[in-house]
């Protein structure tokens, strides 16, 4: 896959005048990150979550190409975004319906900037050098869209002053979103860094960011304070094998 060259000289971004808004999804704090109930209790899902929200909003708060950003939360979190005048809150309970590709074609017209951005939140890598290469893309002229790291999945769209594209996430969004686009005229460029690519999706992706795996990448610091919480919680020592196959353990 091609992948965008994001080496740009520091302050490059800002004297090409790039202002980014961005919309970022929260699902119901609550069926956040079911599948990992096998491994994680409620409180630990909803403890990392919430860990890593904190981690991108405060990234993308620290981007200097963000003009804004638009939080769009579903049920059940807690008071815990960072103080910046760059946030706005919007409930889902503000929209009509509740199935995730249509509240995003709705979030995304309050953004107001000439380049926008649907970032998900469940990227405890995210850099803002990671986000200094949608925004090359996005000054080049160029859509954006950020692959996970097995291909299947997408974790952000980035797209210019036109339209929207039409919004395909879900299971096996990937291959779907280039359909889409592909028949709209709208065809993105592919960006696939580390902390645009590892999201937290799967058992095997909490043992990966529990354990280290062969990563050199060091998440967020609520992530790391979630982190050290958690494995002070397990049942075996790294080195073990777990029953889903994976280096780790279990939690109690």
């Amino acid at each position: 896959m091609q992948n965008i060259k994001r080496h740009l000289p520091n302050g490059l971004l800002l004297r090409l005048c790039v202002v980014i808004d961005v919309l970022v999804p929260l699902k119901s704090l609550t069926s956040a990150k079911s599948r990992l109930a096998p491994f994680l209790s409620e409180a630990q899902r909803e403890g990392l979550v919430v860990a890593m929200a904190r981690d991108v909003l405060a990234t993308l708060t620290a981007w200097p190409a963000c003009h804004s950003i638009v939080v769009l939360q579903g049920k059940d979190w807690p008071p815990f975004l960072p103080a910046s005048t760059k946030l706005r809150l919007v409930s889902e309970a503000d929209f009509s319906g509740d199935e995730l590709n249509g509240l995003l074609e709705q979030g995304v017209e309050l953004l107001s900037a000439a380049q926008r951005l649907v970032l998900f939140a469940d990227l405890p890598y995210l850099t803002v050098a990671d986000l200094d290469g949608i925004a090359a893309a996005l000054v080049s002229g160029s859509n954006v869209i950020c692959p996970d790291r097995w291909e299947v999945g997408t974790n952000a769209i980035g797209f210019g002053n036109a339209a929207a594209p039409s919004f395909a996430f879900g299971p096996e969004s990937l291959q779907r979103h280039r359909v889409r686009f592909a028949i709209e005229g709208v065809p993105p460029v592919p960006l696939q860094t580390q902390g645009l690519s590892r999201d937290i999706d799967s058992v095997d992706d909490v043992i990966d960011l529990l354990w280290g795996g062969s990563s050199e990448a060091v998440p967020g610091p609520a992530t790391c304070q979630w982190l050290d919480s958690a494995r002070r919680a397990r049942l075996l020592a790294p080195g073990e094998k777990s029953k889903w196959g994976g280096q780790g353990a279990r939690f109690l």
